[in-house]
């Protein structure tokens, strides 16, 4: 809405001026005075001023002057409407008080309108201009927010690139680094015939066999935690028993680099809603990472205690490297590595802590990390809400320690296994092994083959690899099971896919036992054993 301000001390003069000037989009003001005009020039933004000249008290000319002089004011067009005969002396002081233009009563409406009108279009494409100018002002705004927000987003996925580049020149040194001797190795067991020898280079193989498949599960976990994959059989545990294990299993790594390895735990039980097996992770791998930072000789710390009652506070204190302050916060980003100079050998993959922080987080906990700078030492810190105990805990504790342990003597009586793998290689070192465990074993290496295989060895067990091209291993088992001489073979899938998914599929058709590969003796063991407990289940009258 425009505002016009009317000024004439004869209320029918404003009826006039009103009925000729009204219009929509213009809102006209009237006032009888001057000092009445400049209290609507106050209250209002005013476009044109339309001003009697002759008016008792404050005149048209006084009240010009006052338009003038104030800031908010003068820019104001005015218009001065005058009955007096035309003049040059008039005029000229009508335009030292700011005047536009005159117009003479009596007022042909015609004119007044059309000079009107001008002011009145003029305003109307000043307000578009504004109101397009205020546009172009917001636009360019949020162009500039945009481009911000594009630049960090660049700034985030260059750093997020050169990350991943730290991280796949890391991958590759670490894969290689447990290859040389794995290599070296089996050059040893091809060449050497001292016994002593065979033993030790066995366990170094075995030990950087175990170091690669750690690798390949962090990778995995990593994947399927961002995917959203993991799933947590979440029952009350004692976190205490998991941090007195997770230290003894890191005793190996700190007394090889002459580490003290303190464990401070309360003798009595600290239940906690978790995942035995996953938490067992964390602190293992908070504990792997103080004693890679820490050097030859350091000190490393595992404490418990309770916080408000309600809460768990596990600590990890070392005297190792540190942290930089501008690195504390990262430490749990995926990639994210404390030293990149590479000048360690032993600087990791850089998603150990990104594990242990999404884990937590799916705990409903929380992990941080504080370093009083570089070569002070760090503290990682772990805190878990406290559940009640339940004896369910206590039983299953208790079933699980009377199930068949890994090592437990496997049954003497030689067993026919059929493998069925299309990796050769994977399919015919098993087969070795079973041999070497006094079984009878044989291998084939296609689903098809492994149909008629099965039919004319009539195997006790059947280790079945799933992802097979033509039939896969879920349409053996499940061929295989619709006849009746196999309905209590023991089936054992074999295979790269380990999601909670995976194994149920397997369940629905048919198997009896799904292992990830590579598979590890003790899980072998574990098949044997299950069997002979199976058959003389069976066999009792």
């Amino acid at each position: 809405m425009i505002n016009f301000l009317l000024v004439d001390d004869i209320e029918q003069n404003l009826t006039a001026l009103e009925a000729i000037l009204a219009q929509d989009g213009l809102n006209l003001l009237k006032a009888r005075s001057g000092v009445e005009a400049l209290e609507l020039l106050l209250q209002h933004d005013i476009e044109l001023a339309l001003l009697d000249v002759q008016m008792p008290g404050m005149d048209g000319f006084e009240l010009a002057q006052h338009i003038r002089q104030r800031e908010k004011t003068r820019h104001i067009p005015i218009i001065f409407i005058t009955a007096t005969h035309k003049s040059l002396q008039l005029q000229f002081r009508g335009y030292q008080a700011g005047a536009v233009d005159y117009i003479y009563k009596p007022i042909e409406p015609g004119i007044l309108k059309s000079k009107v009108n001008t002011f009145y279009q003029i305003f109307q494409q000043q307000k578009q201009l504004e109101h397009k100018n205020q546009e172009l002002k917001r636009y360019a705004e949020e162009n500039a927010q945009l481009l911000s927000q594009t630049q960090s987003y660049l700034a985030a996925l260059e750093a997020e690139d050169r990350r991943k580049d730290e991280f796949l020149a890391t991958l590759g040194h670490e894969l290689r680094n447990p290859l040389a001797p794995i290599a070296n190795g089996l050059q040893i067991l091809a060449m050497s015939k001292d016994p002593q020898q065979l033993v030790e280079t066995n366990k170094v193989m075995s030990q950087q066999l175990a170091h690669l498949k750690k690798l390949v599960d962090d990778l995995l976990d990593v994947s399927r935690v961002r995917q959203g994959k993991i799933t947590l059989n979440r029952v009350p545990v004692d976190i205490c028993d998991i941090a007195r294990r997770a230290s003894e299993a890191c005793r190996v790594t700190t007394d090889s680099k002459q580490q003290a390895l303190t464990v401070r735990v309360p003798e009595q039980s600290i239940w906690v809603l978790g995942d035995e097996t996953r938490l067992y992770q964390v602190l293992t791998n908070l504990l792997s990472n103080a004693s890679k930072y820490t050097p030859q000789g350091g000190t490393i710390c595992t404490e418990l205690s309770i916080e408000d009652g309600a809460t768990v506070v596990t600590k990890v204190i070392d005297n190792g490297r540190g942290i930089a302050p501008e690195m504390q916060q990262k430490v749990f980003e995926l990639f994210t590595q404390v030293d990149l100079t590479h000048h360690h050998s032993d600087s990791g993959l850089g998603i150990g802590l990104a594990l242990v922080e999404k884990i937590t987080r799916l705990h409903e906990g929380e992990i941080s990390a504080t370093s009083q700078g570089l070569g002070r030492g760090s503290t990682f810190t772990l805190r878990l809400p406290i559940c009640e105990p339940v004896q369910s805990s206590a039983d299953n504790k208790a079933k699980q320690s009377s199930q068949p342990e890994a090592d437990n003597p496997q049954s003497e009586n030689e067993k026919r296994i059929l493998v069925v793998d299309d990796n050769r290689e994977a399919a015919e070192t098993l087969v070795e092994l079973l041999t070497l465990l006094g079984h009878e074993g044989h291998c084939i290496f296609s689903g098809e083959e492994a149909l008629a295989a099965a039919t004319e060895l009539n195997p006790d067990i059947l280790f079945l690899d799933i992802g097979m091209p033509g039939m896969s291993g879920h349409e053996v088992c499940q061929q295989l099971r619709q006849k009746t001489h196999f309905r209590d073979t023991y089936i054992v899938a074999q295979t790269g896919f380990g999601q909670a998914e995976d194994k149920q599929k397997s369940e629905a058709h048919g198997f009896d036992k799904h292992l990830v590969k590579p598979l590890t003796l003790q899980q072998i063991q574990q098949v044997l054993a299950e069997h002979d407990s199976r058959r003389a289940t069976r066999d009792k009258p």
